[in-house]
């Protein structure tokens, strides 16, 4: 439609066959977000996964980051020691430069990777948004088999309890983090600058004007998200970091 309506403005055509035509709906947004019971097998059933699919999902979930910028990833964006990855504007969809804390378990989960190449995930490199559906059919059956294999009945979930795992897609996970952090008590603006988005409360007049980072923060609402998602994995609560007033004695 607005090819034709450029052309009709140069005179190049006379009408346009998209005259007397509605726009298609937009495509709904999806909300799906994975409660954490669904958090605890999607991991444990990346780690049913060939080659370094699991790795890959695992920092997915840990990140929130977009899968064609976490399939991308190089050793030279990485600053373990500082725990940082640094990402340029070209390898971001909103062509800004992104820094991205690691918390202790995705450094985990980065330290296990074999280096063979610039790539942590070399057999996608730069052609990293093709084979996801693929993945994703393989880690819809390995999440069945973590549910069906679970030995204690107490620990285990029975897999009606839950939806397939095939209702829920990659992306989705950016979605988790994102309400994770948020339900940890994250600042809508500190999730957003974790995610590298520049809309909502970051658009508009505050986007242009408001440059300010929030490094601290976010390095915060990563390290409190990924002790969440050890916490949900181990089915372990998460250590509280507040202290006991000791009882006051009476006179």
């Amino acid at each position: 439609r607005p090819l034709f309506a450029w052309c009709m403005e140069r005179d190049l055509i006379s009408t346009s066959p998209c005259e007397g035509f509605r726009a298609p709906p937009r495509p709904k947004a999806r909300e799906r977000v994975l409660t954490d019971d669904e958090l605890r097998l999607a991991w444990h059933g990346s780690d049913r996964l060939s080659g370094l699919f699991g790795p890959l999902v695992k920092l997915l979930i840990l990140t929130g980051q977009r899968r064609a910028e976490v399939a991308g990833m190089t050793w030279v964006e990485l600053d373990l020691e500082a725990a940082v990855w640094r990402m340029t504007g070209d390898r971001t969809k909103n062509g800004r430069a992104h820094e991205v804390d690691l918390s202790d378990q995705a450094l985990a989960v980065i330290e296990d990777i074999p280096r063979s190449g610039a790539f942590l995930f070399p057999a996608r490199g730069e052609g990293a948004a093709r084979g996801f559906s693929a993945t994703k059919r393989q880690l819809n059956r390995r999440v069945r088999e973590v549910n069906e294999d679970a030995d204690d009945a107490a620990d285990a979930t029975e897999l009606g309890d839950l939806p397939d795992a095939a209702t829920w897609r990659l992306h989705d996970l950016r979605r988790t983090a994102a309400t994770g952090m948020a339900a940890l008590g994250v600042a809508p603006h500190v999730v957003e600058r974790v995610l590298n988005h520049v809309s909502g409360s970051q658009g508009g007049l505050v986007g242009v004007y408001q440059r300010h980072e929030y490094r601290a923060e976010r390095k915060a609402a990563l390290s409190a998200w990924g002790a969440h998602v050890e916490a949900v994995v181990s089915g372990k609560p998460t250590a509280s970091n507040v202290t006991p007033m000791p009882k006051r004695k009476s006179a």
